[in-house]
């Protein structure tokens, strides 16, 4: 190819790039726009698609757009969902207008619901929490425990109740070492005694049923049973799987392995409360 020719074809195929170079760029600037609220609207699409049908973009670059743009419009979709969700639990309180507000988002911005389980999931428990801190308690029948008069049943489960138990941990002594000093004579230095220090820990102690009511919160287990009056209640302390219960007059406060400390505890909770009110 003659040289002329040549040049020309390097600075053709260099305006071409810069001229799909720019599309692109206003393809970008367009798709940033259109998805900033996580979702595109049908205006919005039919403008996205005319950039990337134009003439300066090349088929196989349009493609490649139009992928990474729906990458970035469901990740905004995904971040939307996850910042209203943070919106709905800032002041602790999920209410069934905010659940439902996040809950048909999935719907609204096209992504599927299953991305955003774990977020509809924590709302749905908090919900459900609020509820009951608001009086409106669960009710079920109790299976294993017999009622007194006007008393009520909230929630019963299978359990395993711990208690704190000191245990002795034994830290051994070492000898040390002999060092002579005299014929015959040698100075020992370094030893020391063994010892033992007392720690504490969570023991089990009885594997049974839990039953909380509108009264009491009983342990049936299998060698004792423990009932807990919720007038004497002085706190909840929810951990990651158990509910530690202190009541005035007990020493030792049990702890019972649950499915959901959250809302075992906000039962425990409100009961105590509406029967204080009563």
């Amino acid at each position: 190819m003659p040289l002329g020719r040549l040049v020309k074809s390097i600075q053709g195929k260099r305006a071409a790039k810069a001229r799909a170079d720019a599309a692109v760029t206003q393809l970008r600037d367009a798709a940033r726009q259109a998805i900033r609220d996580g979702r595109i609207t049908s205006s919005d699409f039919r403008d996205i698609s005319e950039l990337a049908a134009g003439p300066h973009i090349p088929p196989e670059r349009a493609e490649r757009e139009r992928r990474r743009l729906e990458e970035q419009r469901v990740e905004a979709a995904l971040a939307k969902v996850r910042s209203e969700t943070q919106q709905a639990l800032d002041d602790g309180w999920v209410t069934e207008a905010e659940f439902a507000k996040v809950s048909a988002l999935p719907r609204t911005l096209s992504i599927p619901r299953a991305s955003v389980s774990p977020e509809l999931t924590l709302l749905e428990k908090q919900v459900q929490i609020t509820r009951i801190m608001e009086g409106d308690l669960p009710e079920t029948i109790a299976t294993g425990l017999v009622l007194r008069r006007n008393e009520v049943c909230h929630l019963e489960m299978p359990t395993k109740m711990y208690e704190e138990r000191v245990r002795r941990k034994y830290r051994s002594g070492h000898s040390g070492a002999s060092v002579r000093v005299a014929k015959g004579v040698y100075w020992h230095v370094g030893g020391s005694r063994g010892s033992s220090e007392p720690v504490l820990e969570m023991s089990e102690i009885d594997a049974g049923d839990l039953t909380i009511t509108s009264r009491r919160i009983v342990f049936t287990g299998q060698r004792r049973t423990t009932t807990l009056d919720l007038r004497k209640l002085v706190r909840i302390e929810p951990h990651k799987d158990a509910v530690q219960v202190y009541v005035e007059n007990r020493q030792k406060a049990p702890a019972f392995i649950v499915r959901d400390p959250d809302v075992v505890g906000a039962t425990i909770l409100a009961a105590a409360q509406k029967l204080a009110d009563a």
